[in-house]
């Protein structure tokens, strides 16, 4: 592959960067213990074991027997329907089925507001799901408004220094850099990893912290700094394979962009390992078509064309 393409290919790699779905919070009531609801309730809960596995085929037939049942029952419950759909939105958008994604997102939002109104946690968490959508799309402008929206509800809710707030804005970065706003970016995840460093580091702490160093190491790969920028995807790839496994489609993003900083360095041998790596997690979860996986693909080419 010529030296251009690849730099192209390079810049298209970059801008993938991690967006960590709320998932958990819709629907959660008391009645969670009594009959149809409880059973619904244990699917939802059964669907996500498998999702954090990274198991997205399993998740995702619980979720759909789940909602066929639940939608007999939306007027008398419509929140354990909203709670359904945002889960099968975020497995739309790991699997690369962006459009079904968006369907489900908005149903749920939909009803959340209904309910909620519009200045619930609820809702900023739909907010926070669809802007990752966006991003995961390339519609960093579309993305940047929901983000916001969600991070506005939330600091009004919580208050600026919370960690879901945090969280939020840190993800808002990856939005930022996509539209070209690196300055912006990289403060909003400076800001973003002191806060959680601040805090004892375990589970959702450390997944946050994770994405926030993966998308600082994209910045400085943009800029060329690639040695740091390698630093700190390896710092973020031990982060979730320690929380995940070694074969958890989250890692998958993080082993591109290594590859593609390791072209640039001309380390051939690594990047084609971060490639297969990808690959081999990728494979049996997602849509062929889904922008990780063809970005490893077409990496492979490229180096393989190059020999």
């Amino acid at each position: 592959m010529a030296v251009g393409n690849q730099m192209n290919q390079e810049s298209e790699l970059v801008q993938e960067l991690s967006f960590i779905c709320v998932c958990d919070e819709i629907g959660r009531s008391p009645e969670e213990a009594v009959g149809t609801h409880a059973s619904l309730c244990g699917q939802v809960n059964q669907a996500a074991h498998w999702e954090r596995l990274g198991d997205y085929r399993r998740a995702g037939l619980i979720l759909s027997a789940a909602l066929d049942s639940a939608e007999s029952q939306e007027k008398q419950n419509p929140l354990i329907v909203a709670r359904i759909c945002n889960r099968l939105g975020v497995l739309g958008k790991y699997t690369g089925q962006f459009q079904l994604s968006e369907a489900y997102y908005l149903r749920a939002l939909e009803i959340c507001q209904s309910v909620y109104g519009g200045e619930h946690d609820s809702v900023a968490g739909i907010y926070h799901n669809l802007a990752g959508l966006a991003h995961a799309k390339g519609d960093y402008e579309i993305g940047d408004s929901w983000a916001r929206k969600g991070i506005d509800i939330r600091t009004r809710l919580l208050g600026p220094g919370h960690p879901s707030v945090v969280a939020d804005i840190g993800a808002w970065a990856a939005l930022l850099y996509g539209c070209g706003r690196l300055d912006d970016a990289e403060a909003e995840l400076r800001y973003a990893v002191k806060m959680v460093q601040r805090r004892n580091c375990h589970g959702r702490d450390a997944a946050d912290l994770a994405t926030h160093l993966h998308n600082l190491a994209a910045v400085r790969q943009c800029r060329g700094d690639l040695v740091a920028a390698i630093d700190g995807y390896r710092h973020a790839l031990t982060l979730m394979e320690d929380l995940r496994g070694p074969d958890h489609p989250d890692l998958a993003t993080t082993l591109v962009n290594l590859a593609s900083s390791c072209i640039r360095l001309n380390r051939a041998d690594e990047a084609l390992e971060y490639y297969r790596r990808a690959i081999d997690i990728l494979g049996p979860q997602v849509e062929e078509g889904h922008p990780t996986l063809l970005a490893a693909k077409n990496g492979i080419a490229g180096l393989e064309n190059e020999s």
